[in-house]
């Protein structure tokens, strides 16, 4: 498929050929998953948390991402980043009529609405893998990065 790279205060951002913007790459995180481990909790996981069926690789990131200093900074600068093409992505040109204003209300609001779903979203898989397939899975730091990463897995 046809991509442009796009660079913006010294970070790329591809943009494919239909249009969809990918998150930055420090808004994904790439882990291999072993098999004998589930990508998101079991049924008998959700209804009874210390029910020893299978490691969970969603669980075991998340608490990565909350306990270790190495992930707290990765989930930080993913979180920035967002923030960061939010801020340039809405303030990128200077409104001049009144269609213009009306554009960028909407994009402030749209901009508010995902500051709101980053301030609870919690990292997630973008895919999923069967519990004896091992393999690469993407996980999505921010809920921008989740939802373009699952266009692409669409």
């Amino acid at each position: 498929q046809n991509c442009q790279y796009i660079t913006n205060d010294e970070k790329k951002e591809i943009v494919l050929g239909d249009g969809t913007e990918l998150a930055f790459l420090s808004q994904l995180l790439f882990v291999n998953k072993p098999s004998g481990w589930s990508t998101l909790p079991t049924k008998q996981q959700l209804d009874n948390p210390a029910c020893p069926t299978y490691p969970c690789l969603s669980d075991s990131v998340i608490e990565w991402l909350k306990t270790d200093p190495k992930g707290k900074e990765r989930l930080l600068q993913a979180q920035l980043d967002e923030q960061h093409w939010w801020n340039n992505h809405v303030l990128e040109t200077e409104p001049r009529n009144s269609m213009q204003r009306r554009e960028l209300k909407k994009k402030i609001r749209k901009q508010d609405k995902q500051m709101e779903k980053m301030a609870t979203f919690e990292p997630r898989p973008a895919h999923r893998l069967d519990i004896d397939t091992s393999g690469i899975v993407c996980i999505a730091l921010t809920p921008t990065a989740l939802r373009n990463a699952n266009m692409l897995f669409e």
